[in-house]
């Protein structure tokens, strides 16, 4: 149980919800790629904990400063760390780059393949494990949109809006054994001459058994006289985001309008781009808020849903990464990669990007000497399950859930009842009596700060006795805040 929303509340009285915003690892950026094949960093890409040697792994979009004459050339590359913070970029062998292979270039830009001779640009992968597939050689899946720069041989007419053509400008899926190994093989989604553009992501289903994909539809809005000038016309793209679901990562569900624009935003705000995991028995995600025809700058949002579908940014929950105030070096925007977040010593790990710059057609920012730094690596972290939490306030209060259905015998709580604070459970039956045996006055108070908690009345060391009943708990708090409720094995979740 989560108490981002009120899904699990059956009452609650003397306590408030709070949001946490994430926490900036201090040294940020932690990690400047610099080699010549790729010296930029995009929030494309993904990372996870290599369940073979624990190590963290991360996928990343890149281009070279000097492109050696192949237009738009852009790379997706792996890096490794054992600690999250740490980065080496491991020499994988795969693609020659200035005549060597020594670089840890893993995707490569049609014209390097050998796929297409003409110029294609390769932009917004995601890629993400895929354990619930059991075909082998297809345990990574990845998406990705490709830009169609060439023309048309005989009329001369850019093929970059075209979809009668090989390759169009699009979506694209594909699938490696190993996340390393990609086939030259691809399937497409979407096309851009259909209304789609561009930031794509996608992520495994683990509640409904698929895949869930989430887009962008364009249009071009001509009452914004201020906006940028397509064709002498004023005007600017008004960017709108969309999910579709697949059981099989081929076949994909008509697409549905997702996360509008809300009163809490800006009147011309956009929503850019967004992402989406499973996070115990809901999807948590963020969406990336674009101030456009404002100052171009661009914040992330929290975002929750308890079927895929109708997504909500809680009020409570905005810009849940802040940007650097005035003109720091993180003042500008914000993006994050779209993977689910890793946990490690209680802590959930997210990866992101920043800077001092706008969006474009923003003008470049004049900066302080010395604030710029360069595109790099950031992390930042979260207590594990502390995106929001129910705190007491005053002379304390009482939370009351929702039937929970016994399966395991450890009831644990992530409560922070430290500082003088405490938690007490009692347990109700299905009618709402109480349990005799598991009273609020039958088990010591929680006065700690824990991420597990499991709860003991008098010497009853367990909820063995109650399996498969369905229970109500009843949680008083004095100047403690609850995080989450679960009943699993103590250890699971550290």
């Amino acid at each position: 149980m989560l108490f981002i929303d009120d899904h699990h509340l059956h009452s609650s009285r003397g306590v408030v919800r709070r949001f946490h915003r994430l926490d900036k690892h201090p040294d940020n950026p932690v990690k400047l790629f610099t080699d010549p094949w790729g010296s930029t960093l995009a929030n494309h890409g993904g990372f996870e904990i290599d369940p073979a040697t624990g190590e963290f792994v991360l996928w990343y979009s890149t281009r070279p400063v000097d492109p050696e004459g192949v237009t738009d050339a852009r790379f997706i590359c792996q890096a490794r760390s054992d600690d999250g913070v740490h980065w080496e970029t491991p020499p994988l062998g795969l693609f020659e780059f200035r005549g060597s292979r020594d670089n840890n270039i893993c995707v490569v830009n049609y014209p390097y393949s050998g796929v297409y001779p003409g110029p294609h640009e390769l932009s917004g992968p995601c890629i993400a494990r895929d354990p619930l597939d059991p075909d082998p050689s297809a345990r990574y899946k990845m998406a990705l949109w490709r830009y169609n720069r060439d023309h048309d041989p005989e009329t001369g007419k850019r093929l970059y809006e075209s979809k009668d053509t090989p390759y169009p400008t699009g979506l694209y899926t594909s699938a490696s054994p190993d996340g390393i190994h990609w086939p030259a093989r691809e399937r497409l989604v979407h096309t851009h001459a259909d209304g789609f553009g561009d930031t794509y992501t996608w992520m495994l289903d683990t509640l409904r058994g698929g895949y869930r994909l989430f887009g962008k539809r364009l249009y071009w809005d001509n009452r914004w006289a201020s906006g940028k000038v397509r064709g002498g016309e004023p005007g600017t793209w008004v960017r709108l985001r969309h999910t579709c679901w697949s059981p099989d990562f081929a076949s994909w569900s008509p697409h549905v309008p997702i996360l509008p624009i809300d009163g809490h935003d800006r009147p011309r705000d956009q929503v850019y781009m967004n992402n989406g995991f499973v996070y115990d028995d809901m999807y948590l995600g963020f969406a990336q808020i674009l101030h456009a025809l404002d100052d171009w700058a661009m914040d992330l949002d929290l975002a929750c849903s308890r079927d895929g579908e109708e997504w909500l940014r809680p009020p409570g929950a905005r810009c849940i990464i802040p940007r650097g105030e005035g003109t720091a070096w993180d003042s500008g925007r914000m993006a994050i990669f779209p993977s689910a977040p890793v946990l490690r010593e209680g802590r959930l790990h997210f990866y992101y990007t920043s800077g001092a710059q706008y969006h474009s057609p923003a003008p470049k920012r004049e900066m302080p000497p010395g604030v710029e730094k360069p595109p790099g690596l950031c992390l930042a972290t979260l207590r594990q399950d502390g995106f929001a939490g129910m705190r007491a306030e005053g002379e304390g209060g009482v939370i009351r859930t929702r039937p929970l259905r016994i399966d395991h015998p450890d009831l644990l709580l992530n409560v922070d009842a430290g500082g003088g604070g405490s938690c007490r459970v009692g347990l109700l039956d299905e009618g709402g009596a109480p349990l005799t045996g598991y009273g609020p006055d039958e088990m010591e108070p929680i006065r700690a700060d824990s991420l597990a908690h499991p709860l003991r009345w008098g010497d009853r060391d367990s909820v063995a006795g109650l399996h498969g009943r369905w229970i109500t708990l009843e949680i008083e708090l004095q100047g403690a805040e609850l995080f989450a409720v679960h009943n699993r094995n103590a250890a699971a979740g550290n």
